[in-house]
């Protein structure tokens, strides 16, 4: 009997990310988490902030609801999650005749494996940028625009951003899904405008409320005291939200203390991540989709150390976009020796911050705790 290995990957990565989406309610349970709960939490309550609207929209929900706000924000943190999850698999499923497509989603530089490979990094606020994205693609899959999906991801990019001014460095996977639309139906300038032109109004109000409303040690320590009523962490504050009061110019002293070792480190980690795509056969507007997508992140990598968040970010958004406008390309792509694509999948990791050598991957970390290296 022939193995299907797709569906065994498939298998494989529901029950992964189910397991991590049990993992962070323990955690939560626990108290929540720095990073991944924090984040969530930025909330106004010391006046206007840039990342504010989850945490405002969440403690709004437990006050009215009388339920404690961290399992209000792992709910929302939740459908997000499952919503992005669900919808990749789904749409995904076209290639169940091509096993090695999956491969695309194996890689250790898609959100799934970059999460299980860190899970510190899981459940942070691009699962609404990646959802966002997808509603986009739906809404122009087919000839006819189908206004709830772009209302949906409009509504959803608007959210995004005001709770993360990050998803504005998305912006040419958003315009390549409009303008490819279009393209392909030779529509007027007039059309392509119309919907292209909400989203970069999104975008420069997120800019200009995020440069006005940077945050500071002040708003810092409001927030800390808006969640002190709660059942959270003691630390729960020394993650995402302690980062308010740093500036970009802080952010700058960091990159540069990371040194020329971890700079090359994570480009040819970024190289190495994005090794799936060349075995795609992609026409010169895909191939400037994803060029264009690298280019509008590199600001992040001069006032960031995440430099694996800002690689699996690209690779993720540029995935999820060729397998919604470009199915073709993945059905013909050039084929891979099966081993080689299992080494390229788990034995190697990305890791998200300031490290000087790439990670072991999952069964790279499991050889290494059995032979004691």
């Amino acid at each position: 009997m022939r193995l299907n290995w797709f569906k065994i990957s498939y298998g494989f990565l529901i029950v992964l990310m189910s397991l991590l989406l049990v993992h962070y309610a323990a955690q939560v349970a626990s108290g929540g988490h720095a990073w991944k709960t924090g984040d969530w939490l930025i909330n106004y309550s010391g006046g206007f902030i840039r990342r504010g609207l989850s945490g405002a929209l969440s403690i709004s929900i437990a006050e009215t609801l009388s339920v404690n706000v961290k399992w209000v924000t792992f709910l929302i943190q939740a459908g997000f999650f499952t919503a992005f999850v669900w919808l990749t698999l789904k749409e995904f499923h076209q290639f169940k005749r091509d096993s090695k497509s999956v491969l695309l989603l194996l890689s250790p530089a898609f959100a799934f494996m970059f999460w299980i490979n860190d899970p510190a990094v899981a459940f942070r606020k691009e699962i609404c940028i990646y959802l966002a994205l997808i509603f986009l693609l739906k809404a122009f899959q087919k000839s006819e625009v189908k206004s709830l999906w772009y209302w949906s991801s409009l509504g959803t990019f608007a959210y995004a951003g005001l709770s993360h001014e990050i998803t504005v460095f998305f912006l040419p996977f958003f315009c390549f899904a409009i303008f490819n639309h279009y393209g392909l139906t030779r529509s007027s300038v007039k059309s392509i405008a119309q919907y292209v032109v909400p989203f970069l109004i999104v975008s420069v109000g997120v800019l200009l409320l995020s440069f006005y409303y940077k945050g500071s040690e002040q708003s810092m320590n409001a927030i800390c005291a808006s969640l002190q009523p709660y059942d959270l962490k003691t630390d729960i504050c020394d993650g995402a939200i302690s980062w308010l009061k740093y500036d970009a110019k802080f952010g700058f002293d960091r990159v540069n203390e990371l040194g020329a070792t971890v700079w090359f480190n994570y480009l040819v980690l970024a190289t190495f991540s994005m090794a799936p795509l060349l075995f795609l056969k992609g026409d010169k507007y895909f191939w400037m989709m994803v060029v264009a997508g690298g280019l509008f992140m590199l600001p992040l990598f001069m006032v960031a150390v995440d430099y694996g968040r800002f690689i699996s970010m690209v690779y993720t958004a540029t995935v999820l976009t060729c397998v919604w406008t470009r199915p073709h390309l993945v059905r013909n792509a050039w084929p891979i020796h099966g081993a080689v694509g299992f080494l390229y999948a788990f034995f190697w990791a990305l890791p998200n911050c300031c490290k000087s050598t790439p990670g072991k991957g999952i069964l790279g970390d499991a050889l290494s705790s059995v032979i004691g290296f």
